[in-house]
């Protein structure tokens, strides 16, 4: 019988480091993928387009992001979901007559739903979210697989479903 401080808390199964908060599964799934899923999931949410600065705002609104989110870091990650297709921009002035500089207003394709909605699946049944490496989807072993069922049968009963999202930005 194993201690339980050696047990990862978030999905029940041995830390191969005890000294460590979680597994490595955990960890990566709560690292990973997981600002592109809340970043797509602000822009899906808002009934408008949306500027950086908003969606910088509404990221460091929610309570289980830990750390501030910079707005160099999340210029960077928007301009790499454009380059993958999942959101659209246009200029617009924000002042009107013609004045002022012009904003960068985003809105999610149709793309970006699609795989938004493969992400939130993939999250509830714990899952990782970026599952496509280099182009090819990665074989899922049986220990990930028991991992991720051990997830999905505590998560929103034993603990809430944002409980071990981004480890590494907050204290757990």
């Amino acid at each position: 019988m194993e201690s339980k401080s050696n047990l990862c808390p978030s999905c029940g199964f041995i830390k191969e480091h005890p000294e460590k908060t979680l597994c490595f599964f955990c960890y990566f799934r709560g690292n990973f993928g997981t600002m592109k899923m809340l970043t797509l999931d602000i822009l899906d949410k808002s009934a408008k387009r949306l500027t950086r600065d908003e969606i910088l705002d509404e990221l460091n609104r929610m309570p289980f992001i830990g750390k501030v989110v910079k707005a160099e870091s999340l210029k960077e990650n928007l301009r790499r979901y454009k380059q993958l297709g999942l959101i659209t921009g246009r200029k617009r002035r924000v002042v009107k007559h013609y004045r002022g500089r012009q904003k960068l207003e985003l809105k999610l394709t149709l793309k970006g739903k699609k795989a938004l909605k493969r992400y939130w699946k993939n999250w509830s049944m714990g899952l990782l979210v970026p599952i496509k490496f280099k182009g090819k989807t990665k074989k899922m072993t049986q220990d990930f697989k028991a991992r991720a069922s051990g997830i999905r049968g505590k998560i929103g009963k034993v603990y809430d479903t944002f409980d071990f999202i981004l480890p590494e930005r907050r204290k757990l």
